[in-house]
């Protein structure tokens, strides 16, 4: 059987590259997920992080409506300049 690895999602793609996201998490037994569906599907990407412990975000507004349907999110982490 093979071992399921705790889930860091993506919601917001943007950059060029995610490799170093994905080399720091599975160097840490994480699995990297990358939500490529539409910018504005606030559905879509809480089907898609359900089972993820961790969140990365760029634009994604994480309101509590939304924490209350991703229960494993244990961290929130915002890409950004400031």
């Amino acid at each position: 059987m093979q071992k399921e690895f705790p889930e860091i999602a993506i919601l917001d793609i943007g950059y060029k590259s995610y490799n170093f996201e994905k080399e720091l998490f599975e160097k840490n037994g994480y699995r990297l997920s990358i939500f490529m569906g539409g910018r504005d599907d606030t559905k879509a990407k809480i089907e898609f992080a359900k089972n993820a412990e961790g969140l990365l975000v760029r634009q994604t507004e994480i309101d509590s409506l939304f924490l209350q349907q991703v229960p494993k999110v244990r961290a929130i982490v915002r890409y950004g300049i400031g």
